[in-house]
């Protein structure tokens, strides 16, 4: 069974050091929604492959030696000459990151549907989103490869970056086509406030929990407790206190963890109707337990599973 992960994979670049006129110094970190996701199921133990346009330059063979030496299948990579996406990583007090994306005519975002693959039978489930599922032309594309594959356990985040795409009404565009494929979605508080200004993000995670073929409805909320609204409960889970080295790849983390314990518990041709709720208490702790392990490190240093035993 293989959890195919679909968007982008880039590098994370941060400050590195005290910065002093005239120079700078920078910490380069492998990153990007899916390759983090895409990794943290490997580590998990679970089989993952990554759907992504992948440079031929040098940041795009140091990305495609990092996913083999974790353990991701490249079977699904498209390879082009464009360049690798860059991103500058800023951080408030708090650890929680800004970015600012240098990706104009990059591998990743230059998928098209023409790029779209067959995928083997062993591909139960896919997650999508990010930027990629915005920016086009590859998230014409990954909205295409969502709608084809219906019939496997689709799983969103939208991970809504006013930096990449200012124009909220296009992301609500996207995020109401890919909802109506999605049978889990992972959203957080902030990306809701940029959705909807002044909504109560939990009003909206009710509403879109009972609508079409969604079975499950994650709302995270940075420090605060994680809930879920599944088979009409509401579940919550609450990260243990930990030192803030800074927030990215955290929501990552959650969808990797939560998607191995689905594939573990062989929870994706039903949809997660086999799935007791004492179950996914138990998978929601364990997600929440990781995300706070990847806070404590720099970038998305996603644990190991025996980290979490």
């Amino acid at each position: 069974m293989t959890i195919l992960v679909c968007g982008e994979a880039l590098y994370d670049v941060f400050q590195a050091g005290e910065p002093s006129p005239g120079q700078l110094e920078l910490d380069g970190r492998y990153g990007g929604s899916a390759l983090n996701a895409a990794i943290g199921i490997a580590r998990q133990g679970e089989a993952a492959a990554l759907f992504a346009g992948i440079s031929r330059d040098m940041l795009g063979q140091r990305l495609r030696a990092r996913m083999q030496a974790e353990g991701v299948s490249d079977k699904y990579l498209v390879f082009s000459d464009r360049p690798t996406t860059i991103s500058l990583v800023g951080q408030d007090a708090s650890g929680n990151p800004s970015y600012t994306f240098y990706g104009i005519g990059s591998a990743d975002t230059g998928l098209t549907t023409a790029d779209i693959p067959a995928l083997a039978d062993d591909v139960q489930a896919l997650h999508l989103g990010s930027y990629a599922a915005v920016v086009e032309p590859v998230g014409r594309a990954m909205l295409a490869l969502a709608e084809r594959n219906r019939d496997r356990f689709i799983s969103y985040d939208p991970n809504s970056r006013p930096t990449v795409e200012p124009d909220m009404q296009v992301w609500r565009s996207r995020i109401d086509a890919f909802r109506r494929c999605a049978a889990m979605i992972k959203v957080s508080t902030e990306d809701l406030s940029y959705l909807f200004p002044g909504s109560d993000p939990h009003e909206i995670g009710r509403a879109w929990a009972g609508e079409g073929s969604l079975r499950l409805l994650i709302l995270t909320d940075g420090p605060n407790a994680m809930t879920a609204y599944f088979k009409g409960e509401v579940l919550r889970a609450a990260p243990p206190p930990v030192a803030v080295t800074d927030t990215v790849g955290a929501g990552d983390t959650i969808s990797a963890v939560l998607l191995s314990q689905f594939a573990r518990a062989d929870a994706f041709r039903d949809r997660l109707a086999g799935v007791s709720i004492p179950e996914m208490q138990s998978f929601l702790e364990r997600a929440v337990n990781a995300a706070a392990i990847t806070c404590s490190r720099r970038g998305a240093d996603i644990p190991r599973a025996r980290e979490l035993a």
